[in-house]
């Protein structure tokens, strides 16, 4: 699989995935009982938006990679769905109404550090398991 296609299949199902998801929003949005089920239902499509971005992302990393080598899929991952994951606990945490605003975003600032080091820590895992490997067919090339 070359890394056009695995862009071009990406966004294909990122593109679907989204309007299935819109779709579903538009269908329930009409049989909700007032305004605070309307905003659960808009927030959890939300969510999946998120996940379907978070996809998006990692496999457009993914496939840089295999192109050129350029970027680190463990660490990448890692970067991008602890992310996702910390802000949409920031956004959970501010829909229901925060009682200390600066404690919950330096709470958010402290994970999204914690996200940024276990995401270094896995760009440099991926740098010893992908060095002596050939990104395309996982070739060894390393001389005998």
């Amino acid at each position: 699989m070359s890394p056009a296609s695995i862009r071009t299949m990406t966004a294909t199902g990122a593109a679907c995935a989204g309007l299935v998801v819109l779709a579903h929003l538009a269908l329930v949005w009409n049989g909700a009982d007032g305004f605070e089920e309307r905003r659960r239902i808009a927030f959890d499509h939300g969510i999946a938006l998120a996940v379907i971005l978070a996809v998006t992302l990692w496999l457009g990393r993914v496939a840089r990679w295999l192109a050129d080598g350029s970027c680190s899929p463990i660490g990448d991952a890692i970067a991008i769905s602890g992310s996702i994951a910390v802000l949409l606990d920031l956004a959970w945490v501010w829909r229901d109404g925060m009682s200390d605003a600066l404690q919950v975003t330096a709470e958010h600032v402290a994970a999204l550090a914690v996200v940024a080091i276990l995401a270094l820590l896995g760009a440099q895992l991926d740098r010893q398991l992908s060095s002596n490997v050939n990104r395309l067919n996982g070739a060894s090339i390393r001389r005998p």
